[in-house]
Parts: C-alpha cells; sequence; structure tokens
C-alpha cells in the first residue's frame, strides 16, 4: 500500500529550523518532506536551498507560503510568534480543506 508523502512547510530557518531541516535532508522523519521554506532573513533560506537540493520553494511571506502547495505547516520561529502563525495556518487549511501540524 502506497502511502502519501506530506508536502511540508516550515516557517522559520534559524537556530531551531535548522535543525529540523536537517533532519528531513538526512531523512530521518518518514512520510513527510519539506517543500517550502519561509523566513525573513535571506541567509537562512539560502542556506536551506542548499540543504534541500534546491527542490523547495523559497518564500519571505508566510502568507505567501501558506497559500503555495503545501499540505501542512512546521513553525520555527520564535515562540511569542506561534500563536498569531497557528491562527493563520489554521484558517488557511480549513478553507484547502487539509490540516495543520503543529509540532
Amino acid at each position: 500500500m502506497s502511502h502519501k508523502i506530506v508536502k511540508l512547510g516550515i516557517v522559520g530557518a534559524g537556530i531551531i529550523g535548522k535543525k529540523h531541516i536537517e533532519n528531513f535532508a538526512e531523512n530521518k522523519i518518514a512520510g513527510a518532506k519539506i517543500t517550502a521554506v519561509c523566513d525573513l532573513n535571506i541567509d537562512n533560506r539560502t542556506w536551506a536551498n542548499n540543504v534541500l537540493d534546491g527542490i523547495v520553494s523559497l518564500f519571505d511571506n508566510f502568507d505567501d507560503m501558506l497559500s503555495s502547495d503545501i499540505d501542512a505547516v512546521l513553525i520555527a520561529t520564535p515562540h511569542y510568534y506561534h500563536p498569531d502563525m497557528v491562527v493563520k495556518a489554521t484558517s488557511m487549511f480549513w478553507l484547502k480543506s487539509q490540516w495543520v501540524c503543529i509540532l
């Protein structure tokens, strides 16, 4: 039986986000792959693109990433941004009839 691979967008490619990105790049997480990265810092986006072999969409705007072709979002920003981002992600995925992954 074939399982669907979850297309994951990650927001925040700083200290914690980099650890998550490295784990996905090393195939330590089964059933999902990062297909989009959002970070305000171009150096973090460039780093993520290189680590993920250039097969991701890059964003500097969270709303734009949420509107892209992703199934779930991993929020790896400073904790004080989480509530607003969770609300936005939940609203967007509800409209897309998809689901939200909160890690």
